[in-house]
């Protein structure tokens, strides 16, 4: 079911940037539909319109995971607050003619605010808005960036570790006893996709980091990573002394990532 809300109701992120009054007065104007969407498969035809003249979905809240196939090869995206999707576009039809196939999986319930043309020319007077879409988009892709990186790690054990870390970057959430990580739709297959890895392989690999001391596994899926980023890796892939490390001491406790306002401009 549709709701009508105010876009910046639904995702006051996008007027961070905004004057109190500007904000004020794009809340008035700016109005669109939100729909919630249930944990596991999601079939999103069945139940997001698609007309002409939608754009996309801005994501309120939850997470989701796209899965993409290419013959016998895999990959898993993961999206939550702030990204944008458009599940309906042609994954299909390439210009060379790849057989790829997608589904969705939501591992966390969502709310999915629908943008359409009509909206966007009703924002134009408040291009902060654009631009906070634009800046996410830009940070969405370098944090996939970060994940391939992560991926192209020898040993299944460091690729598993920083993925796990680059996903508590995000979802994270810092306490005294470690970096809690709450994603029970989190699965060991979804996660091999993701590191380009075999399903037993991660398996085994969350069994060394656990007898290591790095991870610790609690109920309702949640995991709790130990130490710092470069701890869990092996030697030979460690940074040398002097080089930019990826994470130091853990902060004090609260969100591992800052609350999500827009972020500075990209350059």
């Amino acid at each position: 079911m549709l709701e009508t809300v105010g876009l910046l109701q639904a995702d006051p992120d996008l007027g961070a940037r905004m004057a109190p009054e500007r904000f004020a007065a794009a809340q008035r104007a700016l109005v669109t539909r939100v729909v919630t969407v249930p944990t596991g498969h999601w079939a999103w035809e069945q139940m997001l319109p698609a007309p002409p003249g939608v754009v996309g979905f801005v994501i309120c809240s939850g997470i989701f995971a796209r899965h993409a196939r290419m013959y016998d090869g895999s990959s898993v995206e993961l999206l939550g607050a702030g990204d944008v999707i458009m599940p309906w576009a042609s994954e299909h039809d390439t210009a060379i003619g790849f057989e790829m196939s997608v589904d969705w999986h939501v591992l966390a319930r969502g709310r999915l605010a629908l943008v359409d043309h009509g909206l966007l020319l009703k924002s134009a007077p408040w291009p902060e808005i654009t631009k906070a879409l634009l800046t996410r988009a830009i940070t969405h892709a370098r944090w996939l960036a970060g994940l391939h990186a992560a991926a192209g790690h020898t040993r299944v054990e460091d690729r598993l570790w920083l993925a796990l870390w680059q996903i508590a970057e995000r979802w994270g959430k810092i306490t005294p006893g470690g970096v809690t990580l709450t994603m029970p739709g989190l699965t060991h297959e979804t996660i091999a996709s993701l590191v380009a890895a075999s399903r037993p392989s991660v398996t085994k690999a969350f069994g060394d980091l656990r007898d290591r001391g790095l991870l610790e596994r609690r109920p309702r899926g949640v995991l709790v990573l130990h130490g710092a980023p470069k701890d869990g890796l092996s030697k030979r892939t460690r940074p040398e002394r002097g080089a930019v490390e990826g994470g130091g001491s853990a902060p004090a406790a609260g969100s591992l990532a800052a609350p999500e306002p827009v972020p500075a401009p990209v350059g």
